[in-house]
């Protein structure tokens, strides 16, 4: 398994594998950073087949062309005795366009069986070092990692948060159709999200639409071609439900439901707060996201 699988693959990949995805740990304060005043925060719980089995909490701070993001997340009952797992993962860089561009990504996994400790440094969207311990072990079947594999890259936690540049309606189903060229640390992968549908949702701190994203999950470099993978591969019951930041042109999960082998998964916020509290349906962005630098192509118009 992958360590940031633990913060991000629960979210687009599912399999057992999204169980130890999510982490957790000390609250974070992203959104007071300064410059960042859109802040959000939004708390999930996690269900499995049903049952309870964690939960997780997602702070940002959106403004002046950058941003930040910190996941925490705890599984709870049996699942947290089983796996052992708390941690946190956390992403910051510039904001622009339709894509976030991180400078840094990080995962720490103190608990549990298999401590993992993750950062990877990008510039542009290019990962320039990638620092795992413990290192994944070598296996001869194993997919390798070429360097154009880690180019135009975004990280598994700055892919939770979605840019819609321009001065329609944010919550405009083009902004589902967009391709997530994700680097975890270890391996490549493709998230490919499509337009389904738009649906009403109802959570404490938000009432109004959501848009509801179809999930691909495309492997690229770094996986073993394994059951488990073919499975992911060729999973369709994967969606993703965007609801809009208040104040800003920019959306994140308010639903994540992933079909495994052993029952669905699903991450649904349970309280989404903003800069004043809540986020409303009728909040209107202040403005575009602006400055974006001269870097590699956008990820969300790749492919």
């Amino acid at each position: 398994m992958y360590p940031a699988s633990a913060i991000l693959r629960p979210c687009f990949v599912p399999a057992a594998l999204a169980l130890a995805a999510a982490l957790v740990a000390a609250p974070a304060s992203a959104a007071s950073e300064r410059g960042l005043g859109r802040g959000f925060d939004l708390e999930y719980g996690l269900r499995l087949a049903g049952l309870p089995i964690g939960r997780a909490t997602l702070r940002g701070g959106l403004g002046e062309g950058r941003y930040r993001l910190d996941l925490d997340a705890r599984l709870t009952g049996l699942a947290g005795w089983v796996a052992g797992i708390g941690g946190n993962g956390t992403s910051h860089g510039a904001a622009a366009g339709r894509r976030v561009i991180p400078s840094s990504y990080a995962v720490n996994i103190p608990e549990g069986r298999h401590p993992i400790s993750l950062k990877v440094d990008l510039s542009g969207g290019n990962v320039v070092e990638a620092m795992l311990s413990p290192p994944l072990q070598p296996r001869p079947d194993r997919i390798p990692v070429l360097d154009t594999h880690k180019r135009g890259v975004v990280d598994p936690v700055g892919a939770l948060l979605m840019l819609q540049p321009g001065r329609g309606p944010v919550l405009d189903p083009e902004a589902c159709n967009r391709t997530l060229p994700i680097f975890d640390g270890a391996g490549r992968f493709d998230v490919r999200l499509t337009y389904a549908s738009t649906q009403s949702i109802r959570i404490p701190g938000y009432e109004g639409p959501a848009l509801v994203c179809a999930a691909r999950y495309v492997p690229i470099a770094g996986h073993r071609e394994r059951s488990a993978v073919q499975f992911m591969r060729e999973n369709r019951d994967m969606e993703a439900w965007l609801v809009p930041v208040a104040g800003a042109r920019a959306l994140v999960p308010a639903r994540i439901t992933v079909g495994t082998r052993i029952g669905r998964l699903v991450i649904e916020a349970r309280r989404i707060g903003g800069p004043s509290g809540t986020i409303t349906a009728a909040a209107e962005p202040e403005d575009e996201v602006r400055g974006e630098p001269a870097a590699s192509p956008d990820p969300g118009r790749m492919r």
